[in-house]
């Protein structure tokens, strides 16, 4: 019986990353995107604040998208958590 637990356990685990490195990866891409120099040090600030107020106003619009991206994350992780918490719970009893 604990081994098919374990066997399960494993197979939980292995589909949960496949599922969240991928997710985790666009989390990053998305993080980079939003902060990722709006502003340019040395460069002139006359032209290049007027530039980077349009690419501001661009990227958060869709601001939506890191929110939305980080409760599949969150999500992600409680549901893995809450599955191994339930496997070792069955093991030890």
């Amino acid at each position: 019986m604990t081994l098919v637990v374990l066997v399960l356990f494993g197979g939980g685990m292995a589909y949960a990353f496949r599922r969240l490195r991928p997710i985790f990866r666009e989390r990053g891409e998305i993080q980079a995107q939003v902060t990722g120099g709006s502003r340019s040090p040395g460069r002139g600030a006359g032209r290049q604040g007027l530039r980077a107020e349009d690419r501001e106003q661009q990227i958060f619009s869709t601001a939506s998208t890191p929110v939305r991206q980080h409760r599949r994350t969150i999500t992600g992780i409680s549901a893995t958590t809450a599955g191994a918490t339930v496997i070792v719970g069955v093991v030890g009893w």
